[in-house]
Parts: C-alpha cells; structure tokens; sequence
C-alpha cells in the first residue's frame, strides 16, 4: 500500500517582539542594529510520499520547496531606506520510518525514527544595501546544513464517525554545518478531533505547542550587528497555536480514493528571543491520493 500527497503552507509574520511585549521598529533601531526586518511572507510546498511495506511498518519521503520574501527599514547608518530579500530553492528532505507499536478496534500507536537530510542551501545570496550578493541571515535559508534525528510518538483513536489523537516529536541536528554554526532543537506536542459531518465531509480541530531553541555557533560571514535575523541569539520561541480545518473526499466515485484538506491557525501565544519578528497566522491546504 502507497500514498502520494502535496500540501501547501502559507505563513506571514510581522511585528518586532522581545519577550511576550511588541517593540517597535525605532526600538529595534535603539538596540543597535543597522536593519530592521518588518514583515515576512513564507511559501511552502511539500511533495510527499508514503509506502508500507510491511503492517506493522510505513515509510515516508517529504521534498519540501520553500520561497521566502522579508521586508526591512534601515536603522543607522541606512537611514530611512527600504529592501527586500528573497530566497527560494528546496528544503531539507525528511525520511520517516514508522512503526506501529500497538493496535486494537479503535486504537494505535506509532513510534517514529526519521531523518533529516541536508539537501538544502544554506549558501544563500541577496542584494541589500549592505552589498551585492551579500550572504542572507538564518531565516532566509531553506537549510539547515546539518544531518539530524526525527523522533515522534503518535497515538491515534476513532468510533469510526469522532477520531482523535495526539503526538510528540523533535528536530535534532546532530552536528555544525560547514559554515560552523547548528539549528536550534525542536519540540513539539499537539492534540486534535475531528468529527465527520457528513460522509464527505470531515470537521477538525488542532491545538500545538513548539520550542526552538537558539542558533549554537555562528556564521562568520555574518555581522550579528547589522540585523536580528543575522544573530543566532535571536533565533529561539515558544509558541501556542491552534487550528481549525476541513477534509474532503467523493465516496463511491471515481475520485474516492483522493481527499482534499484545508487548516488555518494562529499564535494564541508566543515568547520569542528577541527583537523577532512574530507569527500572525498560518494556511495550509494538501491533497493525497491512497490507491486501493
């Protein structure tokens, strides 16, 4: 049994924050940095696929592409002036052997071993009014560098009309990168329901909560002082979200074996170490297809 799916995420941040308090963009420029990031906008598509080879055992394969566009104002000596920086290219491939540990009529429980691969750039070049094809800071890379561990724990349940469940899981980078610096851990829990309205019609909501922790190391090609993004020390947050979200599928048609699903979410809470830019809200919309 196999399963290809795609989904799509939108998310915006904008907003400096230190702490759980707003700061404005003149706050930011007091503390000294030369720049100042105001908003960013955040694509993603996740081309994925699934493949059970066994019961008991599910392996799975997400190629991500992302494109990210930020906006700043120039503190001193920049003045007034405005840019942009983009980036854009694939993601880091995530490989995610499954395990079922245990089954009854209406329960299961996963157990979840993957790894991250580091496909993705972290060499990534932009224009600012620093430079031409100056190195862009850690937020504007779609990689990380670095091999890592993806632990999960997943618990499912349903009466066949209410499911629910709940999961546990983290990123690890094992190692630095070439460029001597290693992401931040991250954790994370969350719980949902769903309901089915209608036979083609299925009603979810999801609650998360996440931990990054800060950059270790540095980049030394970037000046921790010419703008937040660009200081591993301002990398880390809590947030608290929750989301609500609809699937849809065509029973008993030649498109039964495809589903459509649409969630949209936002911070309830966050604490960021900052100044940081913060999260607004998410979208995310997938398809997959499960041939019999």
């Amino acid at each position: 049994r196999w399963m290809i799916s795609y989904r799509y995420m939108y998310m915006r941040m904008d907003g400096n924050m230190d702490g759980a308090a707003s700061l404005s963009p003149q706050d930011v420029r007091d503390a000294g940095y030369m720049a100042v990031p105001t908003d960013m906008d955040m694509h993603m598509h996740m081309f994925g696929a699934m493949f059970a080879p066994l019961d008991v055992l599910t392996i799975g394969l997400m190629l991500p592409v992302q494109h990210m566009s930020m906006h700043h104002v120039g503190g001193m000596p920049l003045g007034a002036m405005e840019f942009d920086t983009m980036s854009a290219g694939v993601g880091d491939i995530r490989l995610s052997p499954l395990v079922r540990l245990f089954e009854s009529h209406q329960h299961q429980l996963l157990v979840g071993a993957g790894i991250l691969i580091p496909s993705g750039a972290t060499h990534v070049r932009g224009d600012t009014p620093a430079g031409a094809q100056v190195r862009l800071p850690y937020p504007m890379r779609p990689g990380g560098g670095s091999v890592g561990a993806l632990p999960s724990l997943t618990y499912t349940g349903s009466t066949g009309i209410v499911s629910w469940g709940a999961q546990v899981r983290a990123r690890l980078p094992l190692h630095d990168n070439e460029d001597g610096y290693r992401l931040g851990f991250e954790y994370g829990g969350s719980a949902w329901g769903a309901v089915q309205a209608l036979p083609w019609l299925q009603v979810s909501a999801r609650s998360s909560v996440d931990r990054r922790e800060n950059i270790s190391g540095s980049d030394p090609d970037l000046n921790p002082r010419m703008v937040p993004t660009a200081n591993p020390d301002n990398q880390a947050f809590t947030r608290v979200r929750a989301f609500v979200g609809v699937g849809l599928t065509a029973p008993d048609t030649i498109l039964e074996e495809h589903r459509l699903a649409i969630e949209a979410g936002l911070p309830l809470y966050q604490y960021v170490d900052g100044p940081q830019l913060g999260e607004r809200f998410q979208l995310m919309a997938g398809w997959q297809w499960s041939p019999e």
